[in-house]
C-alpha cells in the first residue's frame, strides 16, 4: 500500500507510528527515501489505544522521532488518543508541527474510539489553545516590554516619599502606627522589620490592613 501511494498519490502522506517497532519505523522511512517521497511524509508519534492513559502517551517519543527522522521526512507530528486537550499543547511545544485527533458528534456513542475523540466544541477549544500557544512561543522583542515598563515605573526604584530622615527605627515606628512593638505577634514584627529594611515602612501599611 505504501508503495502504491508513492507511485500514484501526489499529496502529503501521513503515517502513524503507533504499534510500530523502531526497526519497522526505519524500514518505512527508507522505503519512502528509495521512492524519492520522504519529503512528502508526515510521521506521527502515537500510542494506539482507546483511550490512552496519560502515562502511556509517551510524549518524549516526539523528541526521539525528531532526532531520528526530523531531517529525513517533511514533519514530525503527534496523533493523540487520550482524554482532553492539554497533552496536545505539550506535544506542540515539544516540536510536533501537526496535531491529529479523532472527532465525533457524541463521545458516548458505541464504538472503539468515540470516548477518546473530540466533539466539535473540543476541536474548537483545541484550535484556540494551539493558536494561543503559537503566539506565546517567542523570545521577548525587548529586554523590558512596554507592558512591563508601566509596572516597572510604578514599582521599581521609586523614590521614597518621606518628610524625615529614613532610618529603620523611624519606619518601624511608622509601620506600627506608634503601637508598642511588643503588642504584635512575632510574625507581624518580622513583617514590620522587613518593610523597614526595604524602605517601604514610611508609608507602608500594617499587615492585615
Amino acid at each position: 500500500m505504501l508503495e502504491w501511494l508513492c507511485e500514484y498519490y501526489v499529496g502529503e502522506i501521513h503515517v502513524s507510528f503507533g504499534m510500530t517497532t523502531h526497526e519497522e519505523e526505519e524500514r518505512v522511512v527508507q522505503l519512502f527515501e528509495s521512492k524519492g517521497r520522504n519529503k512528502d511524509v508526515v510521521v506521527y508519534s502515537c500510542t494506539s489505544g482507546y483511550p490512552v492513559p496519560f502515562h502511556d502517551v509517551s510524549l518524549l517519543e516526539i523528541t526521539r522521532l525528531q532526532n531520528s527522522f526530523g531531517d529525513r521526512v517533511k514533519e514530525i507530528g503527534f496523533s493523540g488518543h487520550h482524554l482532553g486537550i492539554a497533552i496536545d499543547i505539550a506535544a506542540y511545544t515539544l516540536g510536533a508541527t501537526a496535531i491529529e485527533r479523532h472527532y465525533t458528534l457524541d463521545r458516548t456513542w458505541k464504538g472503539t474510539d468515540h470516548a477518546a475523540s473530540l466533539e466539535p466544541d473540543g476541536i474548537r477549544k483545541l484550535r484556540r489553545n494551539l493558536d494561543a500557544t503559537w503566539e506565546a512561543l517567542a523570545f521577548k522583542q525587548e529586554e523590558i516590554l512596554p507592558i512591563e515598563q508601566v509596572q516597572r515605573t510604578k514599582l521599581k526604584y521609586r523614590k521614597r516619599n518621606c518628610d524625615h530622615e529614613f532610618t529603620k527605627n523611624n519606619c518601624l515606628y511608622s509601620c506600627t502606627r506608634g503601637k508598642p512593638i511588643d503588642s504584635f505577634k512575632e510574625c507581624e514584627v518580622n513583617a514590620f522589620q522587613t518593610l523597614a529594611v526595604l524602605g517601604a515602612g514610611c508609608n507602608g501599611t500594617v499587615p492585615g490592613d
